[in-house]
């Protein structure tokens, strides 16, 4: 009987996970139902011994296990009350599922299905977005018809902004592939740009220009392996870059919206640009404070309202700082934006030996994933901690040591 239950378990495990990836773009429920159902098959599978092996010789999970272990470290030093604890350990936990990612999606056709599925997600909001020019759709949040305004579909502007921007690099990488057809080339490449014009002109998020010139740059620079063509690469980007925001009155106001809060700031600026800023400085000050160890787990909010000028500067920015890197550093000292930092490079590093698409598909998320934790929180708020774990867990799945290839 539990030699039943523990095959029927390994056979449903990468499909659930499968689901967790494919899904998460449009419903963080069915994603975390997903996660759930995937940690209980996990446990049922059995197969310990084998899976440790995994673990063990995958660089990037042990940085991803590293980083959540060290959060658990935080807790005997922590100024943080035991609700904020509880909530940094529950909404971290996603690095440590990243081990059943890794080792539930062993299998390379599994991650070609998951890969797909990701895609197939993002696709139809892509889709939407364009249909959102002309039509009222019932499940789009934003339902304002026409061109150059924003389409955001579901959620929130800058998660969509991601991961078009990851899902670009993906039509990229699939255009690069050496078995593909001219028609199917042509497609992919087709796609790709679909995916950059709904970026740039169909969406009011500053995050998703940043990570688009991110994901472009990282995968144009890491997939060749020539510095003529690199360079090459970055400067027909940079061109591009200049082209489209010439044509492109939304990113021209926003870029100069951006600049306009950055420069007339004040205590009474409550601005996007002179939020972030404002939570800049004082997480650069609590870093100063304790820059080795940092205030430990969760302490972040209250230390926050500390040094906060007012009651309302505390209501806003003790929630996060809008930067999961300075997030870390205030809770976790130089030892926790190490393993961050670490954790964000991990996956070029794993594939520099890689063909040159997963290369690039590796650089592009790595990107991102920077752009992101700059700007908003990559592993603390809900859709986009999906991303940066369930997105970095696949690129490490495909990892092959010496000692397991």
């Amino acid at each position: 009987m539990l030699q039943f239950i523990s095959t029927k378990a390994n056979q449903a495990l990468p499909a659930v996970l499968v689901l967790a990836i494919g899904s998460f773009p449009l419903s963080n429920a069915l994603a975390n139902v997903s996660m759930l159902l995937a940690c209980v098959l996990w446990l049922l599978a059995g197969r310990y011994a084998e899976r440790w092996q995994v673990i063990r010789h995958n660089p990037g999970l042990w940085i991803a296990l590293g980083l959540y272990a060290w959060m658990w470290v935080g807790i005997t030093y922590t100024t943080a009350t035991s609700d904020d604890i509880q909530e940094h350990l529950i909404k971290y936990f996603k690095l440590a599922f990243m081990a059943v990612v890794v080792t539930g999606l062993q299998d390379p056709l599994w991650q070609r299905r998951a890969w797909l599925a990701f895609g197939v997600s993002v696709g139809f909001v892509l889709l939407s977005t364009y249909l959102n020019i002309w039509l009222q759709l019932p499940w789009s949040r934003t339902q304002n018809q026409g061109w150059n305004v924003d389409h955001t579909v579901v959620k929130d502007y800058i998660s969509q902004g991601i991961q078009i921007a990851l899902f670009t690099a993906m039509m990229l990488a699939a255009f690069l592939r050496p078995d593909q057809s001219t028609a199917r080339r042509m497609l992919w490449l087709g796609l790709a740009v679909a995916a950059v014009v709904s970026i740039t002109h169909l969406s009011a998020g500053r995050t998703g220009y940043l990570a688009l010139a991110a994901s472009l740059a990282g995968f144009a620079f890491w997939a060749s392996t020539r510095l003529a063509w690199r360079l090459g690469a970055l400067l027909l980007i940079a061109v591009g870059a200049i082209g489209i925001y010439a044509v492109s009155p939304q990113m021209q106001d926003r870029v100069a919206q951006t600049i306009h809060e950055a420069t007339h700031r004040s205590l009474d600026d409550f601005s996007s640009a002179g939020q972030r800023l404002y939570f800049a400085e004082k997480s650069l000050q609590l870093i100063q404070e304790r820059p080795v160890w940092g205030w430990g787990t969760g302490a972040y909010h209250d230390q926050f309202c500390r040094i906060a000028d007012t009651q309302e500067w505390c209501r806003l920015g003790s929630v996060h700082p809008h930067n999961q890197f300075l997030f870390i550093a205030v809770d976790h000292g130089v030892i926790g934006l190490v393993l961050v930092l670490l954790f964000a490079f991990a996956p070029m590093w794993l594939t520099r030996h890689s063909p040159a698409p997963e290369r690039g598909l590796a650089a592009a998320f790595t990107g991102i994933f920077v752009v992101n934790s700059l700007t908003h929180g990559s592993l603390w708020l809900s859709t986009e901690s999906h991303f940066s774990t369930l997105m970095a867990g696949l690129l490490f799945a495909a990892y092959k040591s010496r000692q397991t290839a």
